[in-house]
């Protein structure tokens, strides 16, 4: 089987359809599948070809799409007429021309109004999430962290915003002391400030590493975008505060109020130092080891690390099958 991904990454779009999408990858060769990337971005990806490019979607069984701007353009469409057979991933409630529609965001198909036509199969729910190998191996574990002394805070590959600024301009005057680990993307535009940071607490900032899985493992705490990477986090098992930066985190980000897996805030609340702020009255929420504790198995009840196995499982039975209009196998 020959399968190609054509995704968005790079200092406009994040990296997160990426890193997702590489899971799916990795999945796939494992059970000897043939697959190729091209990209749209300046992420740099010495295997993928650059987009736009000529696709001969009759020499793929499937084609992968996964960017906001593609299906603005009508891609899924114009390939769906060449004859492409398409899983779609999408973060939003919108329609699709499809054969399948991965949603880890939606709980259920009842929950938004992605269709992915009279046949096709939609994957909605954390269930599916694509988390890689080693998040679902790492478990978080709270005798461990008996209190509240590291946080690990990351805000998404780019961080147009300076979210993270206001997160450490919240936490300054919190009454002890913290260890922070701060992860910024290669494209974080407020670096050079951060790394200018002279604040009370103590501050380790990681540049772009490879999996954020081992510093998850020694927070004590996690504050996050409320993006793909909360799905590892919960996978991990670490205590969560999700914040809702941008519009397209907003289904995630219900998804944990939902199920009380994570404790929720939207951005516009950051107050940028203020001792009464929304941060810190969650903070003092998750000082206690109770909540952590329960956060955290509410996170692993929700995401077991298997979402690209099922994922791949289902793309393979519609390979198999002539009539696959029956929803996704559980």
């Amino acid at each position: 089987m020959r399968v190609l991904f054509i995704v968005e990454a790079g200092a406009a779009y994040g990296m997160g359809h990426l890193m997702r999408c590489r899971v799916l990858m990795r999945e796939m060769k494992r059970r000897g599948v043939d697959v190729d990337l091209c990209l749209r971005g300046d992420a740099v990806v010495p295997e993928a070809c650059a987009w736009p490019a000529r696709i001969d979607a009759q020499s793929y069984d499937w084609i992968v799409i996964d960017g906001y701007g593609f299906f603005a353009e009508g891609l899924c469409e114009n390939l769906k007429r060449s004859g492409a057979r398409l899983l779609v991933i999408d973060d939003l409630p919108r329609p699709h021309a499809a054969d399948v529609i991965l949603n880890p965001n939606m709980e259920s198909p009842g929950d938004n109004a992605n269709g992915a036509g009279v046949n096709g199969r939609r994957l909605f729910g954390p269930r599916y999430a694509p988390v890689a190998e080693d998040y679902g191996q790492t478990r978080w574990d709270n005798l461990n962290h008996k209190s509240l002394e590291r946080i690990l805070i990351s805000c998404g590959g780019v961080d147009r915003m300076g979210r993270t600024e206001q997160i450490l301009a919240d936490i300054e005057d919190w009454d002890a002391r913290l260890d922070l680990d701060v992860v910024v993307g290669p494209w974080h535009p407020f670096e050079k400030d951060l790394r200018a940071y002279r604040g009370r607490h103590r501050l380790e900032i990681h540049k772009a590493p490879d999996g954020l899985a081992s510093l998850m493992e020694r927070a004590d705490l996690m504050i996050s975008a409320a993006g793909s990477t909360v799905w590892e986090a919960c996978a991990v098992g670490v205590p969560l505060v999700a914040i809702r930066i941008v519009e397209n985190q907003t289904e995630p980000w219900r998804t944990l109020q939902r199920f009380k897996a994570a404790l929720c805030m939207d951005a516009s609340d950051l107050s940028s130092g203020e001792s009464s702020s929304r941060l810190t009255g969650l903070l003092r929420e998750a000082s206690r080891e109770s909540v952590r504790s329960e956060l955290s198995a509410r996170g692993r009840s929700l995401v077991d690390g298997r979402g690209a196995e099922r994922t791949v499982d289902e793309m393979l039975a519609v390979s198999e099958s002539a009539a696959y209009g029956a929803g996704p196998r559980r």
